[in-house]
C-alpha cells in the first residue's frame, strides 16, 4: 500500500509535466501564423515578460536545418549576428543556446539561419589551467583547483571583492552533511553535526563558447556513488554580467539522516539580505511573523545581499531552500536574522520523518544565476531573476517559397506602463472576450497601471478581487507601492 501511495504521487507530478507540454505545443502552434516565414529556417523567440530584454534562449535545431559540421550565421532583423552556442546534441538534432537582444515585452522576434558551404572548425578547450584567476569584462575570479571552488570574486564595476576572505565554505564549495541523530530535530533541539568537502576534487576541463566559457570539475563525494560522481561547472559569461554554476550528482541511496548544502560566502559591507516570496520580497529575519521559520527559507526567485550601494543577486531554477547568514539547520531561536550576507542553497534533506522516501537516489542535476550591480533597488533584482527563471519560448520555422519583404521580424502583442510593474500571471476569463491581470508594483513607489495594443482595442480596464468581481466600480488603477491588484482587460 506504501508504494502504491507513492506511485499514485508520482503520477501526478508526471501527468502535470504531460499536459503542461501538449498545451505549450498547442499554444505555440496557434501562435505560429503570426509569424511568416523566410527563404531560409529561422527561429522564433517569445518574451511572455512585460518588459524588453536580451537574455538567452534554448531552442532545439535539427541536422537537416542546421548540421553540425557546417558553418552558420544567425541573424536579427537589422543583420546583426547573433551569439550561439551548442549544448546537448542527439543523432538527429542540437540544442542550441543563442543570445537574443532586446526582444520586445509581450512579444516576439524572428531570426535567420544561414549556413554556409565550409566546415566548421572545432572550439578552443584544455584539459588544464595555466593559471588559477580568471577575468572577462565585469570580473575577476580565482579558482581553488584542490576544491573545485571560487575563492575571489572581484567585481570591476563596482571595484570591491564580493566574497568572505578565507572563508570555511568556498563560493559553489558541495558540503555533504550527516547528524548522529535524526529526533533531535522533531525535539527542537541540536544534533552533533559532521561535514565534509567533497573528496578528490579536480580540474578536468575548460571549454571556449560564444556566449560563455565553461570551468569544469569533477571529483567524489561520499553523498555519491560510484567513480566521478559529482560534476561542477563555472559558466562565465561573455555577453553579460551574470555566472551560472551547475551541478551533476549521482546521488547513493542513504536511509541514515543526511544534507546536501551549496555555499556562496558574499561579504557585503553593512549588508542585509532580502528574498522573493510568493506576493512580494522580504527582509529576512525583520519582515515576517513572529516565531516563523528563520532558519531557512523558501526562496521564490531570489536572494540578495544588499547595502546603500551594492547588492549581489542569485537564484536557482530548482532549489527553493536557502539559509542565510550560516548553517543554521538545529538553530531554532525565535528572533534571529542572518549573522552575516553569507548564503547556503539547501538542494536536499531526508531529517523529518514524513510519508515520503527515506532515501533520495538517482541522477541529479541543478544550477544557480548570480549577478552583482550598484543598482539597489528590488526591481532591479526581480527583473534579473524572473528573466533567468521564465525562459524565452522558441518555434524553429522551416523556409518558405519566398520572403516577405513587408512581414515584420519583431513585434509586441500587449504593452504595460510603467515599468515598475511586474506581470505575475494572465489567464483569459471564461466566456468573455478579455483576460485577467495579476500585477505587482516592484520598486516601492507609486505607479499608474496603462495598456496599449497593436492587434486589439482595449475597450475596458476594470480592477478586480481575486475572483473576477469589480471592486468599486473603478476603471483607472492607481498602485501603492509594493502593492498587488487584479486587473481585467476588455476588448
Amino acid at each position: 500500500e506504501t508504494w502504491e501511495q507513492r506511485s499514485l504521487k508520482q503520477s501526478y507530478a508526471w501527468e502535470a509535466y504531460r499536459h503542461a507540454g501538449l498545451l505549450g505545443e498547442t499554444v505555440m502552434g496557434l501562435l505560429q501564423p503570426f509569424v511568416p516565414k523566410t527563404d531560409v529556417p529561422s527561429v522564433v523567440v517569445f518574451n511572455t515578460l512585460n518588459w524588453s530584454y536580451s537574455g538567452i534562449a534554448k531552442v532545439y535545431i535539427d541536422h537537416q536545418l542546421l548540421p553540425r559540421d557546417k558553418v552558420f550565421e544567425i541573424t536579427d532583423a537589422s543583420g546583426r549576428s547573433v551569439p550561439a552556442q551548442a549544448g546537448e546534441s542527439r543523432s538527429d538534432g542540437t540544442y542550441w543556446y543563442i543570445y537574443v537582444r532586446d526582444v520586445p515585452a509581450f512579444g516576439f522576434a524572428r531570426y535567420r539561419i544561414d549556413v554556409k558551404d565550409e566546415p566548421q572548425p572545432s572550439e578552443a578547450s584544455a584539459g588544464s589551467l595555466s593559471g588559477t584567476h580568471v577575468e572577462n569584462e565585469w570580473y575577476g575570479l580565482d579558482f581553488n583547483l584542490q576544491r573545485g571552488t571560487i575563492s575571489r570574486l572581484y567585481d570591476k564595476d563596482l571595484q570591491r571583492q564580493l566574497l568572505t576572505e578565507s572563508a570555511e565554505w568556498e563560493l559553489g564549495e558541495f558540503i555533504y552533511e550527516t547528524i548522529d541523530d535524526r529526533g533531535a530535530l522533531e525535539r527542537y533541539t541540536y544534533p552533533r553535526f559532521t561535514r565534509r568537502h567533497p573528496e578528490k576534487m579536480r580540474f578536468e576541463a575548460y571549454e571556449e563558447g560564444a556566449i560563455w566559457d565553461t570551468y569544469r570539475f569533477k571529483g567524489e563525494t561520499a553523498a555519491g556513488m560510484g567513480h566521478d560522481n559529482l560534476t561542477v561547472e563555472y559558466h562565465i559569461y561573455k555577453v553579460e554580467k551574470k555566472i551560472e554554476v551547475v551541478y551533476s550528482l549521482r546521488k547513493k541511496t542513504e536511509t541514515e539522516p543526511e544534507a546536501v548544502y551549496v555555499s556562496f560566502p558574499y561579504q557585503i559591507e553593512g549588508g542585509r539580505i532580502f528574498l522573493d516570496v510568493p506576493g512580494g520580497n522580504i527582509e529576512a529575519g525583520v519582515d515576517q511573523i513572529p516565531g516563523s521559520s528563520n532558519d531557512w527559507y523558501t526562496v521564490q526567485n531570489f536572494a540578495a545581499a544588499r547595502s546603500s550601494d551594492v547588492q549581489v543577486v542569485m537564484g536557482s531554477p530548482e532549489i527553493p531552500l536557502m539559509q542565510f547568514g550560516a548553517i543554521n539547520t538545529g538553530r531554532y531561536q525565535a528572533g534571529a536574522v542572518p549573522q552575516t550576507t553569507n548564503m547556503y542553497s539547501w538542494p536536499m534533506n531526508n531529517y523529518w520523518t514524513t510519508n515520503f522516501n527515506a532515501d533520495q537516489t538517482g541522477g541529479l542535476q541543478w544550477s544557480y544565476f548570480i549577478t552583482s550591480s550598484a543598482d539597489t533597488t528590488a526591481g532591479f533584482a526581480t527583473r534579473f531573476a524572473w528573466e533567468n527563471r521564465i525562459p524565452f519560448l522558441t518555434r524553429v520555422l522551416q523556409a518558405g517559397d519566398r520572403e516577405d519583404k513587408d512581414a515584420p521580424s519583431y513585434g509586441t502583442f500587449l504593452t504595460l506602463r510603467p515599468d515598475n510593474l511586474l506581470l505575475v500571471n494572465m489567464a483569459p476569463v471564461e466566456g468573455e472576450r478579455a483576460v485577467m491581470l495579476h500585477l505587482r508594483e516592484t520598486d516601492g513607489r507609486p505607479a499608474a497601471f496603462a495598456v496599449t495594443s497593436d492587434e486589439v482595442k482595449i475597450r475596458k480596464v476594470t480592477v478586480c478581487d481575486v475572483t473576477g468581481r469589480p471592486v468599486g466600480g473603478r476603471d483607472e488603477a492607481e498602485f501603492n507601492p509594493w502593492e498587488s491588484k487584479f486587473i481585467k482587460l476588455s476588448w
